[in-house]
């Protein structure tokens, strides 16, 4: 398989994997399913070495109920109203399209503060719940499938969503095409080469069947170059999740030990104590001149 970002076919093993021909592709799940994950030689993109195909992707993305990522709405809406604090400061106003939306708790919070929003959600579950709740114009499509003007939106965000999709580089182009001239993307990603990540190898909890790429600040800024882009800032992104919701985060290690942790923070009424942390994401701004 060729790099998506230089198209070398010369990679290394970063992390060993067993070869696995079950397909499980969710959003918020902690599952990891097989596969060996590499670095390319030649300019160190890192990515899973076997990436299911495009049909096979957009099936399990659009089917599954994904309810655990409602389970900490509330700081979830605050960690993005803390972002949108930032982004204003580059893009103040305008029309903003949300890549891979889901409940859409982001556009949520961009309309409150001015912008005109529309999202795109494979998830079918994901996309009725931000209609139904917010009254938000999501539509139920995979992102290159979604037809949009050239030149028609202001600024394009993906929120932990890049690292899912088959082609970002062709992700990225098309996010160019269709940004107004002076318009920004603005990109959330785990890091593969964070401190905890480098400390947890392949326990570290974004390593995860849904993850086909992994980036680092050389890397991104790699592809978005390529994309057209100019990198303005990346910097460490903390995020705000409740404590029994971290509680079962920790079900990745153990179901058994997450699980009673959870439920004891409920019984002891601090499981929805809102815990600020930093497990290894950034985010991006970049823009079109």
């Amino acid at each position: 398989m060729a790099c998506n970002l230089c198209g070398s076919q010369n990679f290394r093993v970063f992390l060993k994997g067993t070869a696995s021909r079950k397909y499980f592709l969710s959003a918020t799940s902690q599952e990891y399913v097989g596969g060996q994950i590499v670095r390319c030689s030649r300019c160190g993109l890192v990515y899973r070495h076997s990436i299911p195909p495009a049909a096979i992707l957009e099936r399990e993305y659009s089917r599954h109920a994904e309810t655990a990522y409602l389970e900490s709405q509330k700081e979830r809406s605050r960690s993005f109203a803390r972002s949108l604090l930032e982004i204003k400061k580059y893009m103040p106003s305008g029309k903003l399209l949300d890549v891979g939306s889901a409940a859409g708790l982001f556009l949520n919070e961009a309309k409150k503060v001015g912008f005109e929003v529309l999202g795109v959600e494979p998830n079918k579950y994901l996309a009725n719940y931000a209609h139904k709740t917010f009254s938000l114009k999501v539509y139920q499509k995979t992102f290159d499938k979604f037809d949009i003007p050239e030149r028609s939106i202001d600024i394009v965000t993906f929120w932990d969503v890049l690292e899912h999709l088959p082609n970002p580089l062709a992700a990225l182009r098309k996010t160019h095409r269709i940004l107004a001239r002076g318009g920004v993307a603005v990109i959330n990603y785990p890091d593969i080469n964070s401190l905890p990540a480098r400390l947890l190898g392949r326990h570290w909890w974004f390593v995860i069947s849904g993850h086909l790429y992994y980036f680092t600040p050389q890397t991104i800024s790699k592809m978005l170059r390529e994309a057209g882009f100019k990198v303005i800032r990346d910097k460490r992104h903390f995020q705000i999740l409740s404590l029994s919701y971290l509680f079962t985060r920790l079900g990745r290690y153990s179901k058994n030990v997450g699980s009673k942790l959870s439920l004891f923070s409920k019984k002891l009424g601090i499981g929805n104590l809102a815990i600020c942390y930093w497990a290894g994401q950034r985010t991006v701004i970049a823009g079109k001149d």
